[in-house]
């Protein structure tokens, strides 16, 4: 049989532990980059490209490429890589009306038809009525 101590005993044990020594392994380059995230942004704001960022992160074992650095760091935020921004009148981002060209800007929206909905595309599709052949 084992002879296992109080259990008073190993949690006295393992609290007393002292600090380990050791840095916390980083699991994946992505993690890295995170870990690393502010000291790059410092290093981009002195005035370093992302390829001299990767070549010194490669010489230290985070072997990312600059296409991969940037995408890590927008995915991070707060610096990374610019983002595109939408075009006004797409994706919810409304035209400015001094933008708007000609009559469209002038064109009433559709009056509704004899059932009271509005057209709002241009499809011309109406359903034909029920007859006896279904």
């Amino acid at each position: 049989m084992h002879n296992i101590k109080p259990i008073g005993q190993i949690r006295d044990a393992l609290a007393n532990l002292p600090e380990n020594p050791r840095e916390a392994k980083v699991a994946s380059m992505f993690d890295a980059v995170r870990l690393l995230a502010d000291d790059i942004r410092a290093l981009l704001k002195k005035g370093y490209t992302y390829t001299e960022i990767a070549n010194v992160l490669a010489e230290h074992g985070v072997q990312v490429s600059t296409r991969t650095l940037r995408t890590y760091m927008a995915r991070i935020g707060g610096g990374g890589a610019k983002r595109k921004r939408a075009m006004p009148g797409t994706l919810g981002v409304p035209a400015s009306p001094a933008k708007t060209k000609g009559a469209a800007a002038a064109t009433p929206p559709p009056k509704p038809d004899e059932r009271g909905l509005s057209r709002t595309s241009s499809a011309r599709f109406s359903p034909a009525p029920d007859n006896e052949d279904l």
